[in-house]
């Protein structure tokens, strides 16, 4: 939305840009080993391999739910992407014009 103001020599456009108005989550990556968003499959592989010692780390597995599959930390990390595209954004300004 935009209102523009004649003032004379000058146009004074008060404007608010919405981006992904109900933010929604676009998926735009996935993990390779699931072919999902949501999930890296690294717990489903963990039990069978050295690294199976680390589910008897109290909490261990929300811990890493909420790190790696819920924030995407690791995968930004590794990528330098994301699997999400941009969530809601607002930008509110005024555009000043002399003619």
């Amino acid at each position: 939305m935009n209102k523009v103001f004649y003032l004379g020599r000058l146009n004074v456009d008060l404007y608010i840009h919405v981006l992904n108005l109900f933010d929604t989550r676009h998926v735009i990556n996935v993990y390779p080993m699931t072919r999902t968003a949501e999930d890296d499959g690294w717990l489903y592989n963990i039990r069978n391999n050295i690294w199976a010692s680390l589910l008897d780390i109290p909490q261990y597995v929300e811990f890493y739910k909420a790190i790696n599959n819920k924030n995407r930390w690791a995968y930004q990390e590794a990528t330098g992407k994301d699997l999400y595209g941009t969530p809601r954004q607002i930008r509110v300004g005024v555009r000043l014009e002399f003619n």
